[in-house]
């Protein structure tokens, strides 16, 4: 199955999910997928990261879910480029141009320290977006729930057909070596309407077998925001859904 129709399938699966009555609060991913890993975040986000068999090794997935339910749904590969997202609550299905002038590298981060990429997405109306920036190790490493994570910062910047800019963000993520991937974590997102401080951090990060393993309920600071994922972990930079539209206000 072509990976636009694989993804047509997930949203689709979960777009009925958060329609369902509220009895079902774990999330069961699509046929031949395994959840490896739950994160519950601040700022009122849960996500769930799984592998599927039909993909190519080292590719995987990101559902996110706020208070009302799954609100976007992503996909990188083994070196943490994003192929393709789309944004539940508008519909945006947005997928990696071929041909980027360079390439996000996970391995490059790891080796070098730093990692500068530069790249396009088009969605369904054939609007194109590049995104432009880096990643860059601090040098901190934090342990979260017993899992070891290293510390990045990291900037980007979005433009549109014409070379405006939409937005810019930066701040600082977490990595995880041994499954290869971003996790959100502070930053600033700044578009037209301003500055805005953000913080999608992991408060807790749930294996299989543990309580709350698989959950779509997100648990912290539920009172204190609207569910809202500022920049994602590696969806962007690292992990976007970003206010707006799933690029342009943009896991």
């Amino acid at each position: 199955m072509i990976a636009g129709a694989r993804l047509a399938l997930v949203a689709g699966a979960l777009t009925l999910a958060a329609a369902a009555p509220a009895a079902a609060k774990t999330f069961t991913p699509p046929k031949g997928c395994q959840v490896y890993l739950t994160v519950q975040e601040h700022g009122c986000m849960v996500s769930n990261l799984y592998r599927c068999i039909q993909d190519k090794p080292g590719d995987q997935w990101r559902a996110d879910f706020g208070t009302n339910g799954a609100v976007f749904v992503s996909k990188i590969d083994n070196e943490t480029q994003w192929i393709e997202s789309e944004d539940l609550e508008t519909g945006n299905h947005e997928r990696l141009q071929p041909g980027a002038p360079d390439p996000a590298s996970f391995s490059r981060l790891l080796a070098t320290g730093r990692d500068d990429f530069d790249f396009s997405t088009v969605n369904q109306q054939g609007v194109a977006h590049r995104f432009r920036g880096h990643d860059k190790l601090t040098g901190e490493r934090v342990t979260i729930d017993g899992v070891p994570l290293q510390r990045t910062e990291y900037s980007i910047t979005a433009t549109g057909p014409s070379g405006e800019v939409l937005w810019k963000a930066q701040g600082h993520e977490y990595l995880s070596e041994t499954w290869r991937t971003f996790f959100a974590g502070r930053g600033i997102w700044d578009d037209k309407s301003g500055k805005t401080a953000y913080d999608n951090s992991p408060a807790r990060m749930i294996q299989p077998g543990q309580p709350g393993f698989a959950a779509t309920v997100p648990e912290y600071d539920c009172d204190d925001v609207t569910s809202q994922r500022a920049v994602p972990g590696r969806l962007l930079p690292a992990s976007f859904a970003i206010p707006g539209s799933s690029a342009e206000a943009q896991q």
